[in-house]
């Protein structure tokens, strides 16, 4: 689920509306089967793709991101956030070192890298939360050693990131998703 809400920001960003949309489906429709779907506002993540320029889009999905994380965790539902986030954040880190690669030397693109890669440390937090209710956290948090050497060497970088060690990450994180992905 994660990977599609990913996907549906991804797309809603940069105006993809037929991508978007099917993203947007997907995740309503995975959030049906897990019993969740209250915990989405369909309308609201529309005006993420919607007509309206005026819309402050990035209000809108923390909003939406907020309550949805709240509802979730008065459900009890904390290792589904865990995996939520952490499957977000691998098609994020994928989708981005996808792109940037050529656009290393802009500040805005590297400290946006810097800012995402960081964010390995609040999916580090959530499955070490939740380590209690079920053993797949800690499998998990194995198969994350695979990238945490890099993403170590990145944080020290404080967003001035050579070539080779953004190649080593894009090719870390391809390689974490495909050893996730096999958890299935």
């Amino acid at each position: 689920m994660g990977r599609y809400a990913a996907l549906f920001v991804y797309t809603a960003s940069y105006e993809q509306n037929k991508y978007a949309n099917s993203y947007l489906t997907e995740v309503l429709r995975i959030s049906d089967e897990i019993g969740i779907r209250d915990a989405f506002n369909e309308d609201q993540l529309k005006m993420l793709y919607g007509p309206n320029s005026d819309a402050d889009k990035s209000a809108v999905l923390i909003k939406a991101y907020l309550k949805a994380t709240e509802q979730m965790y008065s459900e009890e539902k904390a290792l589904l956030v865990s995996y939520m986030v952490l499957g977000g954040w691998i098609q994020g880190m994928k989708l981005s070192y996808e792109i940037c690669g050529d656009h290393l030397q802009y500040q805005n693109v590297s400290l946006s890298l810097y800012d995402q890669t960081y964010s390995f440390y609040n999916c580090v937090r959530l499955l070490e939360e939740t380590k209690d209710q079920m053993d797949t956290p800690m499998v998990l948090m194995d198969k994350l050693e695979i990238i945490r050497p890099d993403i170590e060497s990145l944080v020290k970088t404080r967003g001035d990131i050579g070539k080779e060690l953004f190649e080593s990450l894009k090719a870390k994180t391809l390689m974490l998703e495909k050893e996730i992905n096999s958890l299935d």
